[in-house]
């Protein structure tokens, strides 16, 4: 499921600065569809860098050095994409106890919460009713393995949860990128018997979106990056101005480059 900046000594603050112009497009999108509220936040799932314990799907097939260095520039170029949106970012992050050094990673500018569940489903649950006891009335959550994402779609989704009870990106892989709703329209049963992590995940989701609520969007199909063939499928559709961080990874990197494109 799609839920789940190079190393650097000198700075330990990733660059998530918003390009200027992504940045004026995706507040112009908002300001033109109408949607002016500050009561949504987002939410982020992330893991503490560290080798051996993010991308190991990846990292099956690429070193685990780089599976720790693609997924820092993953983080910061959804980081980046997200600030231009200009709204509360929460970061939901594990293992428990690693806040001081995510911070000490990301910098400020961000809410930062331990997970709490004995499963993906039961955290994410768990965000959202923290989220909505707090006093936000719309919510969105995604992942980090999405570093081309365009802010346009969370846009959408944002725009979407004015007038729908729930939205929702399907994935590739059968699971989703993003799920959203508004507080009064939440409901726990969402993210309970769902096997995570299989093929299954998307329908068996949309299957009780439908049989509770009455409206959902439905937004653009996105392909995640999770294993090599992702991590290709990536190279291949790059948007120049786009995962900036992880394109530049790739192109300092040439052995993993020749990886990925063996022809080069």
């Amino acid at each position: 499921m799609a839920i789940n900046s190079v190393n650097s000594n000198k700075n330990p603050h990733i660059a998530v600065a918003a390009d200027s112009e992504t940045q004026d497009l995706n507040s112009n999108f908002l300001k033109e569809s109408g949607f002016a509220s500050k009561k949504i936040c987002i939410i982020v799932f992330l893991r503490a860098p560290e080798i051996g314990k993010v991308k190991t799907r990846l990292a099956k097939s690429v070193k685990k050095d780089h599976a720790l260095g693609l997924y820092k520039c993953f983080v910061a170029d959804v980081l980046s994409m997200l600030k231009t949106l200009e709204q509360p970012i929460r970061l939901y992050y594990e293992p428990n106890g690693a806040k001081k050094q995510i911070k000490a990673w990301l910098g400020d500018g961000f809410d930062y919460l331990p997970q709490c569940g004995d499963d993906l489903g039961r955290r994410m649950a768990h965000a959202f009713e923290q989220s909505f006891i707090e006093g936000f009335d719309r919510a969105v959550l995604l992942g980090t393995d999405l570093p081309d994402l365009p802010g346009e779609i969370i846009s959408e989704a944002c725009q979407q949860l004015e007038k729908n009870e729930a939205v929702i990106g399907p994935s590739r892989d059968g699971g989703y990128y993003l799920i959203g709703f508004q507080a009064k329209s939440f409901f726990g049963g969402a993210f309970e018997a769902i096997r995570w992590g299989t093929p299954g995940v998307y329908a068996k989701t949309m299957k009780c979106l439908q049989r509770r609520l009455g409206s959902i969007h439905v937004l653009p199909k996105w392909r995640d990056i999770d294993i090599l063939s992702d991590l290709v499928a990536f190279c291949d559709r790059a948007h120049q101005r786009r995962a900036k961080m992880t394109r530049n990874y790739l192109k300092k990197n040439m052995d993993l480059m020749k990886l990925l494109k063996p022809n080069l």
